[in-house]
């Protein structure tokens, strides 16, 4: 048996919700209170208990999906989170990208490669995709000289 819904997004869905993941989820962001609380939406959603969790749904297999909203008791900030057991990232999918960041912020990119014809090719095809600035980025991920990645944008204006 499986139960269908939607998922749903509440509470602070801003850089306080960014900040509040980081510090573990145990530490509100606007009053530095730690205590936290799982809510369920009240909206006659299935409450899963034992998570303390809103189900929005449960698939063939048992993987749920749905949302976790977290509460500050202190000064009652919340925000919520949506999560998806059959997903192949992050429990909490919406935090992938976070996380990706805070690897290359941790590991950066050393320059260590120049620009050869194979390179050069392959950044001709991805500037007419992506804007200047999103090129030099992932020219940079790759390891490339800054000179280089100067040279190829000189002699293509």
């Amino acid at each position: 048996m499986s139960s269908w819904g939607e998922q749903f997004s509440s509470g602070d869905q801003g850089p306080d919700k960014y900040t509040f993941w980081k510090a573990g989820m145990k530490t509100c962001p606007k009053c530095q209170g730690k205590d936290i609380k799982n809510k369920c939406c009240g909206a006659g959603c299935r409450k899963d208990i034992k998570n303390k969790r809103c189900g929005a749904g449960c698939r063939h297999n048992g993987d749920a999906y749905g949302t976790e909203t977290f509460e500050c008791e202190s000064c009652h900030w919340n925000t919520s989170f949506q999560f998806d057991e059959a997903g192949d990232g992050p429990y909490f999918y919406e935090t992938r990208f976070w996380i990706e960041s805070e690897e290359r912020e941790r590991n950066p990119v050393i320059a260590h490669r120049h620009m050869d014809a194979e390179l050069t090719a392959k950044y001709d095809r991805v500037r007419k995709m992506a804007t200047e600035a999103q090129t030099r980025l992932n020219m940079k991920e790759d390891g490339i000289f800054e000179a280089d990645i100067d040279a190829f944008f000189e002699t293509r204006k």
